[in-house]
């Protein structure tokens, strides 16, 4: 237990997937983590935090090879980790190892069907981009059925390999919630990050999933195929107009008030066009409930 308070107190203020697994597990056996100040992030490697004095790391072996502290028989204890498919976090404290988290991936329900639906819809290949190890990276492709997976990535890595997609002519959106993939979303055609993640992250995103559920993703896919199918239509008709006005002068010596009624005619309809997607905008009450709620705690910090 005293390896798992150890990284859960390092990692209680990080909004990465495996940070909050860590300290959710902690919490739910009962551990009080004391009440720390952020610790500093080493991006793509782990986190390090002093804790009385001592120094505590929590990260990849790498990381821990950095700041020179050894790794005994590492191969004896990743065999069977590594075997399971599982993701795995060092801890060290005070320059020797503490032991080392295990953390089982588990797949959300419904994601197996919304990757299905992606590929339906459209995308023409899905890729999982990370910079854990071979095996929890492929057991987490093969289980959802990816065109491929890239494991080890470091950050920078993430953005090269979008560059390179783009060069091949691919129009690549990109997925992410953590500090580490920043740099992919600012490459990406298109960047969706979800509610909860880190604060960079959502701000790098021009997409946010307020309603963190994955089928979402294909709702988004459908939504701005229609707006793009809606946007068209009203070019069209703004085109159309110019061509019915010259064909109106030149074949029927239409006058400036039967061009004038002729461009206000096909401008209108192009505005009753776009207009016409806010019929089907549905309101959830709770998440504007919610935002009510956050801005009125936010009104009370300041008047505090």
């Amino acid at each position: 237990m005293e390896v798992l308070k150890l990284a859960a107190t390092v990692e209680q203020r990080v909004v990465h997937p495996i940070a909050k697994a860590i300290t959710t597990k902690a919490i739910h056996e009962g551990l009080e983590l004391p009440n720390i100040e952020d610790s500093t992030l080493e991006l793509g490697r782990g986190l390090r935090y002093s804790l009385d004095g001592k120094e505590v790391l929590v990260g990849s072996h790498l990381y821990l090879i950095e700041n020179e502290i050894l790794v005994k028989n590492k191969d004896t204890i990743l065999e069977k980790i590594v075997k399971d498919g599982n993701s795995f976090v060092w801890v060290a404290f005070d320059k020797k190892v503490a032991g080392v988290i295990v953390i089982a991936s588990e797949v959300r329900e419904g994601l197996h069907k919304t990757m299905d639906e992606l590929k339906k819809i459209g995308a023409s290949h899905l890729a999982i981009i990370s910079g854990d190890h071979e095996q929890p990276t492929k057991k987490l492709a093969d289980e959802l059925g990816m065109d491929s997976y890239y494991f080890d990535i470091s950050p920078q890595d993430k953005g090269n390999i979008i560059e390179n997609l783009q060069r091949d002519g691919k129009k690549v959106c990109f997925i992410g919630d953590g500090i580490n993939d920043t740099l992919a979303m600012r490459q990406a055609d298109v960047s969706i990050s979800l509610k909860g993640a880190s604060s960079l992250a959502t701000d790098m995103a021009q997409i946010i999933l307020i309603d963190v559920k994955f089928e979402n993703l294909v709702k988004l896919v459908n939504l701005s195929k229609e707006l793009d199918s809606n946007l068209k239509i009203s070019m069209g008709l703004s085109l159309t107009s110019t061509g019915a006005i010259l064909s109106g002068l030149f074949f029927f010596k239409m006058g400036i008030l039967g061009s004038l009624l002729v461009d206000n005619g096909f401008s209108l309809a192009a505005l009753l066009n776009s207009l016409r997607p806010l019929k089907d905008i549905k309101v959830d009450t709770n998440i504007l409930n919610d935002f009510d709620k956050k801005r009125e705690d936010m009104r009370d910090e300041v008047k505090k």
